[in-house]
């Protein structure tokens, strides 16, 4: 029978790598043109009517959802990748922010392979960030000692 925590440590390394998937696809030029998409439709949605794409609403709302996302999506890297990697350290910490930004600068650097699309080194700085926010996080809330805990349960009821 496995462990509570080697469970828990196996879906992290697949939720990571669906993560990875979806992090080297929003580089591409069709995440741009769903997103752009999406903000359209959520103004035709919310408002009624539909909104210019060269409006300041519509460039600072699609700015906001575009950055959040980067840093969603960094975030839940940064926690998953935490929970999948055993152990606490400030080592482990420095080499998930490490593997945060290796994966943003690649992730920017994929954009040059596709037309209209433009790497910047803010994204960079806010996948850190979303990274280091995601590994705190889990080092503060999603830490091992609940796994631990709930293996050394499942030990004592069988």
């Amino acid at each position: 029978m496995t462990s509570m925590t080697s469970r828990v440590r196996h879906l992290g390394v697949l939720l990571l790598a669906v993560l990875i998937v979806v992090i080297a696809f929003s580089s591409s030029s069709l995440a741009a043109r769903w997103l752009d998409d999406g903000v359209c439709n959520a103004f035709t949605l919310f408002f009624g009517t539909g909104i210019a794409g060269d409006s300041p609403v519509y460039q600072g709302t699609h700015f906001v959802i575009e950055k959040g996302s980067h840093l969603a999506m960094y975030f839940g890297f940064g926690f998953i990748l935490s929970i999948a990697w055993p152990g606490a350290s400030k080592r482990k910490f420095l080499w998930i922010c490490l593997t945060g930004l290796a994966m943003g600068i690649a992730s920017e650097l994929l954009q040059f392979l596709f037309p209209g699309r433009d790497p910047a080194l803010r994204d960079v700085a806010i996948n850190l960030a979303g990274t280091v926010l995601g590994a705190m996080a889990a080092r503060r809330y999603g830490g091992r000692c609940r796994w631990e805990r709930a293996e050394r349960v499942e030990v004592l009821n069988s």
